[in-house]
């Protein structure tokens, strides 16, 4: 495992924790309300859920654009700038590369959409809708930790080794024949 992953994933663990403790000690909601810490914890798992949602889908309409079109894989280079085959070649030719475009285009995607769900989410919890200082307050701690969360996602993402396999497609028995 790398150093950065490392120092990464004890960040966002040690900031998850002060957030339970901090929750715990002032309390996860009083009167009926969420306070900052409650509602911290539930957009924060409602975010990861779409960080990881996002980045999925992005996946799985690369791996299967490549499929698809298999040419791209013999291309040595390919511009970027209006090219729609840029990021299936670029999932193809630099994981790495594709993973940090990828991280971030799925983080910002999951800001967009989790502002209307964080106001759903706060309008239904009120009984007069209107958006107190707790969320605002759990909205921005949320945000703020799907920084170091998106981080050690690609830091892991990009420490797997993504090889293609020697093996052609086929099942698992017929591996030792193949040998």
């Amino acid at each position: 495992m790398h150093s950065s992953l490392k120092g990464s994933l004890v960040f966002l663990i040690v900031s998850l924790i002060l957030i339970f403790v901090f929750g715990i000690l002032h309390g996860f909601s009083y009167d009926g309300m969420l306070s900052p810490f409650g509602y911290a914890m539930v957009l924060f798992v409602t975010f990861s859920l779409l960080f990881l949602g996002f980045f999925g889908l992005i996946h799985f309409l690369s791996s299967n654009s490549l499929e698809s079109n298999p040419w791209v894989v013999d291309a040595n280079e390919m511009d970027r700038w209006f090219n729609p085959m840029y990021d299936t070649w670029l999932f193809y030719h630099d994981h790495k590369k594709w993973a940090s475009w990828n991280t971030l285009v799925s983080w910002v995607l999951t800001v967009l959409f989790g502002i209307p769900i964080w106001l759903v989410f706060t309008f239904i919890l009120s009984a007069p809708p209107t958006i107190s200082a707790n969320s605002w307050t759990g909205w921005a701690i949320a945000t703020a930790l799907m920084v170091p969360f998106a981080f050690s996602w690609y830091l892991y993402y990009t420490s797997v080794d993504r090889t293609p396999s020697p093996f052609p497609k086929g099942r698992l028995s017929d591996l030792p024949r193949r040998l």
